[in-house]
């Protein structure tokens, strides 16, 4: 039977989806709304409406207030500008994560095996992250940031899927992965880790503003650095594991800290923060009476 931990994280996952969902559809709306009124108010600003779009991935076309014809305020920026956000990137990353956790699911029911858990929970970053790096309008921030998460997983995923052809089984999820239930909360949980793990990425495509290339830098320097500390770790306790198996790995970054593979991986991914962080700042406008 499925454990009550289980249904509180399908809960909280549904009510994300239809949450985002709800966000997406407003924002839709609110848009439409707002070109309807200024049509009926002066039809011949019909044909300026596209004023008021925004193109995924970039600016508008002009950076001068707004003003709705026909209306009694005109949208003024407040510190630099408006700012455009879009969840639908955020949407089809949710998809995308949660189709190959569902693939991952069906495998492990029909087959019991263990090769594929890391190859599709890891692997499933680089495939959300494919979109947004071919996408032909995407400022530098987010090509950059798309990068470094499809790197980064490619990466992982290959070494962890190299590892799990070697060992064949993973001691550690025998006993969860033996039942029904313990599959389907491994594979939920990797769910929910892919989505929460990915939002300093995910949160970063739903904004069009180019970002700071100062946070760009610092934030690179900062994904590089511990991009190398994870790999680095994860070879060294590779190759002690290879020439001493069952002793505790206590060479290399492994002799300073207990485990500096995650630490390298919580470093990468502060970098991706930092690369996005000015980016997500919400740029508001004020009503000024005409």
């Amino acid at each position: 039977m499925i454990r009550n931990s289980h249904l509180v994280f399908l809960l909280f996952f549904c009510t994300s989806v239809w949450t985002n969902c709800e966000a997406f559809t407003f924002q839709q709306r609110s848009r439409h709304n707002l070109s309807s009124i200024a049509m009926r108010r002066n039809p011949s600003h019909r044909s300026r409406t596209n004023l008021n779009r925004f193109p995924r991935g970039g600016q508008s076309d002009t950076a001068s207030p707004q003003l709705v014809s026909g209306l009694k305020f005109t949208l003024v920026p407040d510190f630099g500008g408006t700012s455009t956000f879009d969840n639908l990137p955020f949407l089809q990353s949710t998809l995308v994560f949660a189709g190959a956790n569902v693939l991952g699911f069906i495998i492990s029911l029909l087959t019991g095996s263990h090769l594929h858990l890391d190859l599709l929970g890891t692997g499933a970053f680089a495939l959300a992250s494919l979109p947004s790096l071919f996408s032909e309008h995407c400022p530098t921030r987010i090509f950059v940031s798309s990068a470094a998460v499809f790197t980064w997983s490619a990466k992982l995923a290959s070494f962890l899927f190299f590892r799990a052809l070697k060992l064949k089984t993973d001691g550690r999820l025998q006993d969860t992965l033996s039942t029904v239930s313990g599959t389907f909360g491994f594979w939920l949980i990797s769910f929910m880790w892919g989505i929460i793990c990915s939002l300093p990425h995910t949160l970063g495509t739903t904004s069009a503003e180019p970002g700071s290339s100062l946070a760009l830098t610092l934030g690179g320097i900062v994904y590089l650095l511990g991009l190398a500390t994870e790999s680095m770790a994860d070879y060294q306790k590779w190759v002690f594991k290879q020439n001493h198996p069952g002793k505790f790995c206590d060479i290399g970054l492994w002799s300073i800290s207990q485990h500096p593979n995650f630490f390298g991986n919580l470093l990468l991914w502060s970098g991706i923060l930092i690369m996005n962080s000015d980016s997500l700042i919400e740029r508001g406008v004020k009503q000024v009476e005409i």
